[in-house]
This record gives structure tokens, C-alpha cells and sequence, in this order.
């Protein structure tokens, strides 16, 4: 398999006859390093060729973004970060290829993610409401705004579904945090040593069909039953 870093820092693949989507590449200095890789074919003048792209992460606050990086690396996966000011911990990335953007800055966020090669991004972490001062929106953060604005009745989802649309249109491709970490969810079925009789089994079907009810109007996602009466809600 062959490899070559090109002007854009993406990574063209010119021969394929490995059937996994691992291997050793190539940089134009020499340096070599193991990938794991998704092959974006493109069609060149008659001839395919293959794209592969370095992974981005868009961070938050917390744990779970160092997390993401640890389980790329492990998978032998580049990764380039660009942490959040006032939301990732000062420090948290020494040592990963990163850089850093106040939350409003988007257009800034997504050349530093094209410079790095990036072609797939994952959001995680926590993040703050920021104030208009926090914000610092460049241009593009600007427009961005008006469209959250717009989706600001829809709730926290809404806006999200936003933030998604927009990365996507710009080339990238957005990608869940369980796609990177497979044992993040919570298995189905008894997680600790005591089990369930038939009115607690009766109070989380009560539960379930709740928390479902808050959610599709983005409300919360946690709910406390007792008896089959509802003690309390997140909201």
C-alpha cells in the first residue's frame, strides 16, 4: 500500500491491495506511522483514487474528549483537536496536535480542521452557554448565530441539529462517539447485582415511557418513579 501526504495534509492513497483498512503511512519527510483509515474514493481525470482523512475532535469540557483521542491513537488513528476556550480544562491536550478557538469562532475552527486534514469531526464534552463577550464570533460564527437563533425554539436538540447540518455542509463528515468507543453505552438488561421484581419492572416501563414523552419535546432526559407515580423529573 502506498501513501503520499499532499499539499492540503491529507493523505492520498495511490495503491490498495490490503483487505482491513490498516496500515503503515508515510510522510513527506520520511516519517512513517500506523493508521487505521476510511477510504473516500474519488474519480480524477478517468482514475479513482482514495482519500484517507485524519479524524478531528471538537472539545468540550470533561473527560470524554481525552477519551476519543486515547481510543484513536489506540486504534493507530491520527486526531487533531480543537478545544474550546472556557469549555476544555488549560493543558488537557499537551502532547496531541491541537489548537485552540473561542466558541463563536467557527470559521476559524473549520480551517484549522481543514489545514490538519480532517474529515470526519465528533463533538464531545461539555460546553457552557457562553455570553455575547465569551462568543468572539469571527464571520463565519456570525452567520452561524442567526441560524441558531432560528432554532433556539426547538431547544438544546435543535440546536444541535443545526450545529450538525453546518459541519456537514462544509465537507466534513460528523460521527458519533460510540462509532470510536464501542462500550460506552450501557448494555441491555441488569447492570448490578440486584435485580428487578414486578412493581420496580411496572415503575421503569412507567419510567421509559416519561422520559420518552420529555425528550421528544426537549425537555430532559431523567425521570423518578415510585409506585408508579412520578417523583421527579429533569428539566
Amino acid at each position: 500500500m502506498d501513501f503520499v501526504l499532499t499539499d492540503d495534509q491529507q493523505l492520498l492513497l495511490t495503491a490498495f491491495d490490503e483487505p482491513d483498512h490498516r496500515s503503515e503511512a508515510r510522510r513527506r519527510d520520511g516519517r512513517e506511522f500506523p493508521i487505521e483509515f476510511a477510504l473516500t474514493p474519488v474519480v480524477q481525470e478517468g482514475e479513482t483514487i482514495f482519500f484517507v482523512f485524519v479524524r478531528g475532535v471538537l472539545a468540550g469540557g470533561g473527560q470524554l474528549p481525552l477519551n476519543i483521542v486515547e481510543a484513536c491513537r489506540n486504534a493507530g488513528r491520527e486526531v487533531f483537536v480543537v478545544a474550546l476556550e472556557g469549555c476544555a480544562a488549560p493543558g488537557s491536550f499537551e502532547g496531541v496536535p491541537h489548537a485552540w478557538a473561542s466558541i463563536g469562532a467557527a470559521g476559524k475552527m473549520f480551517g484549522l480542521m481543514r489545514s490538519a486534514g480532517v474529515g470526519e469531526i465528533v463533538l464531545a464534552g461539555s460546553v457552557k452557554r457562553p455570553s455575547f463577550s465569551e462568543l468572539r464570533p469571527d464571520l463565519e460564527g456570525a452567520l452561524l448565530l442567526a441560524k441558531f437563533a432560528t432554532a433556539r425554539s426547538a431547544g438544546d436538540d435543535g440546536i444541535l441539529a443545526v450545529v450538525v447540518r453546518e459541519i456537514e455542509a462544509r465537507g466534513f463528515r460528523v460521527v458519533g462517539v460510540q462509532e470510536l468507543i464501542k462500550d460506552i453505552t450501557t448494555p441491555a438488561g441488569q447492570c448490578g447485582r440486584v435485580g428487578t421484581d414486578t412493581t420496580a419492572d411496572s415503575d421503569i416501563a412507567r419510567g421509559v415511557t416519561v422520559a420518552r414523552a420529555l425528550g421528544s419535546v426537549d425537555v430532559g432526559q431523567a425521570v423518578v418513579v415510585q409506585q408508579g407515580i412520578v417523583l421527579g423529573v429533569e428539566a
